[in-house]
């Protein structure tokens, strides 16, 4: 009886924030040498952010693993992160490592912003919290929440 309920409902979602778009192309093994170059990347991100924003180890933080992703995953805890030339520094960064993306996570002091994903292409992915608690306008975004 339960399966019969779930056949009559229908999901329709457009495009979830959590989806990265051509996933696949991202996806890495688990070897010592992706390990290395993922690591080179998160070496880089938080080198060059250091270097031009002037923030630290507080600031910041990364999982522990890629979970067979390319990517710069971040937490961002420091409002010096959210700058209109964040975004165009984060492309620079990854067009250094080839095949990649970053997803951060933003925090403020009190709360969280939302979350953003950015690509080598140029383009971006916000959540809808993000355009909400203007963490969007603050990275150069104009845009209104959607209801």
């Amino acid at each position: 009886m339960l399966g019969a309920i779930a056949m009559d409902i229908t999901y329709k979602i457009a495009e979830p924030f959590g989806a990265v778009p051509e996933g696949w192309k991202y996806k890495i093994e688990d070897t010592d040498t992706n390990t290395h170059a993922w690591k080179a990347l998160c070496d880089d991100f938080a080198a060059t952010m250091e270097r031009t924003l002037g923030v630290g180890p507080d600031d910041f933080e990364f999982p522990d693993w890629h979970y067979e992703k390319m990517s710069v995953y971040a937490y961002l805890y420091s409002r010096t992160f959210y700058h209109s030339r964040f975004i165009c520094d984060v492309i620079e960064i990854l067009r250094r490592h080839g095949c990649c993306f970053a997803r951060f996570e933003c925090y403020d002091v009190s709360k969280a912003l939302g979350n953003v994903m950015i690509f080598t292409d140029g383009r971006v992915k916000l959540c809808r919290t993000a355009v909400q608690t203007g963490l969007a306008t603050s990275l150069g975004y104009e845009c209104t929440p959607s209801t």
